[in-house]
């Protein structure tokens, strides 16, 4: 006679297989997606460079990294990594205002939500930096731009001094785009992150496709834009919400509201993990052009992390070129008193000439 299971212990096996699954499933979750991994420079090829950005679960950067937790797979295949070096660069940062009414919302005391974002940020100015010093512009939708500014007094200067008459003014979203083109000019020191700060009002459903073609353009230049939405809260579920929080998503930023009644963000501590990475060198072996992509694994506890990057590689045969060659070569015999010419020997029997290789890619 067969016995039956007991229902309590039935509920319990079953319970018991769905933490475990619930376990596996939170493991492989945290060791993905847990490296962001820059574009690999291949100027010194077949030395390659990469920065790597990795953060622990709390979403903090990883410290005190060494070389013997790193794997590198390059198209599939490990790769030695030649050099590790960790860095503490300044930030290539953009504040894009896009002003509109939205911002001359004023509270009980007559401070507008502009008054609150000026304020917050000429704070963060203020902050003492322990990494490199950051290169600062500021440009609105209005008639301001000023750009790569030597100094965060004078950055902060202009911004104290700006003024706009927020009521009358209406949102335009081109000012995203300069402040995506400043952001993408060459950085001036080894892995320096390009950043916007863009504030802004809800955009409406005819701007959705040209927010998609800038987030087209920060993917490629590997700019990182921080919308902040300056709006009533009524908005921050809507449609245009939606569209900044996927610029923000797409392109590695973090997507932030201000209605003016909640204390607006510390920018401090927001761009803070921004502040370290990790420069990667190891030798490539890539010998086709094309599409290839890297892998990068950390052995970290409790769970190793992930990530990878597609880049692409134009890589072209050498070109040798003879460098002055005779236009002719004559060659002699040694011996001339030999009659048959399949007998003898003729000399030179080599010649040296000089060449330079040139190397297209």
């Amino acid at each position: 006679m067969k016995k039956r299971l007991n229902p309590i212990n039935l509920f319990k096996i079953i319970l018991l297989g769905l933490i475990l699954l619930a376990g596996s499933s939170s493991a492989e979750a945290q060791a993905e997606n847990n490296i962001r991994i820059s574009l690999p420079d291949s100027s010194a090829y077949p030395t390659i460079t990469v920065y790597i950005d990795p953060t622990n679960r709390n979403g903090s950067p990883l410290e005190n990294l060494d070389g013997d937790q790193i794997t590198l797979i390059e198209d599939g295949f490990n790769r030695d990594l030649v050099e590790i070096q960790a860095l503490n660069p300044g930030i290539q940062l953009v504040a894009a205002f896009n002003f509109s009414a939205s911002f001359a919302i004023q509270d009980i005391n007559g401070r507008s939500r502009f008054d609150k974002i000026q304020e917050s940020l000429l704070n963060w100015a203020a902050q003492p930096l322990d990494t490199a010093a950051d290169d600062l512009s500021i440009v609105d939708n209005l008639e301001l731009e000023q750009t790569h500014i030597e100094s965060k007094s004078n950055w902060a200067s202009a911004l104290g001094e700006l003024d706009p008459e927020l009521r009358e003014t209406e949102s335009d979203f081109n000012v995203l785009a300069r402040a995506i083109e400043i952001a993408s000019d060459p950085v001036s020191q080894p892995g320096m992150k390009r950043v916007v700060l863009f504030f802004s009002p809800q955009p409406e459903s005819e701007q959705f496709e040209a927010i998609d073609s800038l987030i087209s353009l920060a993917k490629d230049n590997q700019v990182l834009v921080y919308p902040i939405l300056v709006s009533s809260p009524d908005f921050f579920e809507g449609a245009g919400a939606g569209k900044l929080q996927s610029l923000s998503t797409e392109t590695g930023g973090k997507f932030l509201t201000f209605s003016g009644e909640e204390p607006l963000v510390d920018f401090g501590q927001l761009l803070l993990p921004l502040r370290t990475t990790y420069m990667l060198t190891y030798q490539s072996s890539i010998v086709s052009p094309g599409t290839h992509t890297l892998e990068v694994s950390i052995a970290a506890t409790p769970a190793n992390l992930e990530g990878s990057r597609e880049f692409n590689l134009d890589i072209q045969p050498p070109n040798p070129i003879f460098i002055t060659p005779p236009r002719t070569i004559t060659r002699t015999p040694i011996d001339e008193t030999v009659d048959n010419i399949d007998q003898a020997s003729f000399e030179p029997t080599s010649l040296t000439l000089p060449i330079l290789v040139e190397f297209p890619d």
